[in-house]
């Protein structure tokens, strides 16, 4: 081509063949994660607090009545909700429903509160791998198990000497790694003795032989097992499935993962829980085992009292711990500000490992990571469940917020009142989070935006839209030219190219969490990436035509190595904007 046809083409028509397809009109197909910067005063929004009463409202009607929109709510069960924001010291929400029952209990408290301390189960298995990661970080993560637990080395367990090795009966441990175990991985059995029915006396009922003296478990159901005890029984268990096939839940993983750190720090588990876990974050009624004094305990009356004080022995890093609402919330936001690992690690933390059979439902380190959808935007929440006997328990986090909640449960049916006092927090809570994100969002950042030096003519504004996540850019001229008409003539959709004139780009900001150090007088940078979207495309109807691909068309194209969709919002003190800067552009433009 002639340098004099070049010139007399748009300054953005070599970018046809660079720039991404755009995501269709069907989805708001923008990058996963937060949409806007993470509210910082979510207590003082109106939707939030209409929120909070709304979610007061239906579990006291829920207690009257006994059911809920969401299913039966029984009123046999003592319970705490604690909701946190990071940016905030108090509880965002918090709400205490003790049983009438428990005014007449003997041992312990006789009304829930915050400070009440009631039996986490295996949100353990979550203290466990952040133990883990705080004393040993994640580089041994891909380690074989069998470097650091020798007993998983045994030569011809569960088989007679003469029998060559047979993976349909025996576990593959040397390729079973620390990482597996923590992400439920490993395809090893669930339990050890603990559920076997031998142990009882109605294998019958189930259509089994009877049992003998001799094949009643030896410990590991009402008693733990020691160490040797335990491997001597668990190496004869078979594989469930072969390493790194699908999540198979299993509360030993946990077990073997402390024994690992036990080998790598030299010291017992018990002491690693104090020192990486309880010290560092001030926690007073948080322990690995039953705590000394049971005051400040939630403690089940008749056959329920004996959870409280279950010794899991040696499985205790899977299912034992003891914490209250108030310091789950600690440790939540400990967590969440990356308190007691780096940022880049909570981030290599606080993502799946794998998917499950529910398209909602992923596993991570321990995570059970919920997608959930808020408007037209998907929300991951981090989550961890816990159960034992008379108790229930539930951890999250939700990262695109700095929110955190915890829903404790002791009594009968805990597993149903958990349940549904998740959803409501969840269907009530979510939107009214997602809208003060919007709304400081909309305070802090909208308005017009102009170069201070006119001859340039370049300036855009920016705002939201409750149909519309993350910052809206529009009204964008750079150098004069009208910088959404000029991508509208080159940017190629899957029914062609984009006429010039049509508008039906959509350009929108989000943030990337990226942001300078604090300068002297307060400014701060913060790094935004723009998203292109064809809101004329037609919708996609088959597995791939109606797939998000955002993700791959970021930070292209360049121009002189600065992308054209890098953009930073430098803000005051206050939070508030002060210019926004499109880098490719070169213009740095202020606030009007």
């Amino acid at each position: 081509m002639c340098t004099k046809l070049l010139l007399s083409l748009s300054p953005f028509l070599f970018l046809s063949s660079f720039l991404p397809t755009p995501s269709l009109a069907s989805q708001d197909c923008l990058l996963l994660g937060a949409k806007y910067p993470a509210p910082q005063k979510p207590s003082s929004n109106p939707s939030v607090s209409a929120a909070k009463f709304s979610l007061a409202q239906q579990i006291q009607q829920s207690l009257r009545n006994g059911s809920s929109a969401y299913g039966p709510f029984p009123n046999n069960a003592s319970f705490s909700v604690d909701v946190f924001s990071v940016n905030e010291e108090d509880s965002l929400f918090s709400y205490h429903n003790s049983v009438a029952s428990l005014r007449n209990a003997t041992n312990g408290v006789k009304k829930v509160d915050a400070h009440t301390i009631y039996r986490v189960g295996s949100i353990s298995k979550l203290f466990t791998v952040l133990i883990f990661l705080v004393e040993a970080g994640d580089a041994r993560w891909n380690d074989p198990i069998t470097r650091y637990v020798p007993e998983l080395l045994a030569p011809n367990y569960a088989q007679n000497s003469s029998q060559p090795y047979n993976p349909v009966n025996q576990v593959s441990w040397s390729d079973i790694t620390i990482g597996a175990l923590a992400s439920q991985m490993a395809g090893i059995g669930r339990e050890d003795a603990f559920n076997d029915i031998a142990a009882g006396n109605f294998s019958t009922a189930y259509g089994l032989v009877p049992v003998s003296a001799g094949d009643v478990p030896a410990c590991g159901v009402r008693t733990p097992c020691e160490r040797k005890a335990f491997f001597d029984g668990f190496l004869n268990r078979h594989p469930v499935v072969a390493p790194f096939s699908t999540p198979i839940y299993s509360n030993i993983a946990y077990q073997l993962v402390a024994y690992a750190l036990e080998s790598i720090s030299k010291r017992p588990f018990r002491d690693l829980f104090q020192d990486n876990l309880v010290k560092p974050l001030n926690l007073n009624r948080t322990s690995l085992t039953k705590p000394g004094n049971d005051s400040m305990g939630l403690i089940g009356e008749g056959s329920d009292g004996p959870w409280w004080s279950f010794d899991l022995g040696d499985e205790a890093p899977a299912g034992s711990a003891y914490s209250t609402p108030s310091e789950l919330s600690a440790i939540g936001r400990a967590i969440l500000k990356s308190t007691l690992i780096s940022p880049a690690q909570t981030r290599r933390w606080m993502k799946p490992h794998s998917h499950t059979a529910s398209p909602t439902f992923s596993v991570g380190a321990p995570w059970e990571i919920v997608r959930t959808t808020v408007g037209n935007n998907l929300v991951d929440l981090y989550t961890k469940s816990g159960d034992i006997g008379f108790y229930t328990s539930m951890f999250v986090l939700i990262p695109d917020y700095d929110v955190g909640f915890s829903v404790l449960v002791g009594g009968q049916q805990p597993g149903i009142v958990s349940g549904v006092l998740l959803d409501m927090i969840a269907q009530t809570l979510l939107p009214a989070l997602e809208s003060a994100a919007r709304s400081e969002a909309n305070i802090a950042y909208s308005g017009r935006y102009v170069s201070p030096v006119q001859s340039l003519n370049s300036s855009l504004t920016l705002s939201t839209d409750s149909g519309k996540a993350g910052l809206i850019v529009s009204n964008w001229i750079s150098n004069g030219t009208d910088i959404i008409n000029a991508l509208n003539t080159v940017i190629v959709t899957p029914s062609g190219p984009v006429k010039r004139g049509t508008k039906k780009l959509s350009v929108r900001l989000l943030p990337n969490n990226i942001k300078s150090p604090q300068s002297s007088n307060g400014t701060q940078e913060l790094a935004f990436r723009a998203t292109f979207e064809d809101t004329s495309a037609p919708d996609g109807r088959g597995s791939f035509s109606r797939n998000c691909q955002t993700w791959g068309s970021v930070d292209n194209p360049v121009f002189k190595g600065v992308a054209l969709d890098e953009f930073t919002i430098t803000v005051g003190s206050d939070g508030k904007a002060i210019s926004v800067f499109p880098r490719a552009f070169g213009a740095r433009l202020q606030k009007s």
